[in-house]
């Protein structure tokens, strides 16, 4: 491994990251994915799938031998993180919005 391919892996890894966390043809369906299906493992599994499908396309435009699977791993690491803040993150906030409406909906119904 030449000087310095570690550190270009490393930063390709990061840019690959970066690119797929704000890609919204990732984001969409990773977070509807998050959304619509039921099971945490199966939502988990599909935000794979469509990290994994990112990751080739950019995978079958790297320039480099190094470069293509360190972006691969970004997508991947992007799309895992995406999917885990909809189901920690939204999902309960979510809830909790909806908890606050019927309490007040229910707080309504009473004072008239």
């Amino acid at each position: 491994m030449p000087a310095g391919a570690l550190e270009s892996a490393l930063l390709d890894g990061l840019a690959g990251f970066a690119g797929t966390l704000v890609d919204p043809l990732v984001l969409a369906p990773v977070a509807a994915a998050g959304i619509v299906i039921a099971s945490p493992l199966r939502a988990r599994l599909a935000a794979a799938a469509i990290g994994l499908a990112h990751g080739l396309w950019e995978l079958a435009t790297a320039t480099g031998p190094i470069e293509g699977p360190a972006t691969l791993l970004g997508s991947l690491a992007a799309a895992a993180l995406l999917v885990e803040l909809v189901l920690q993150v939204v999902l309960p906030l979510a809830r909790l919005a909806l908890r606050c409406l019927a309490l007040l909906g229910t707080l309504l119904d009473r004072l008239r």
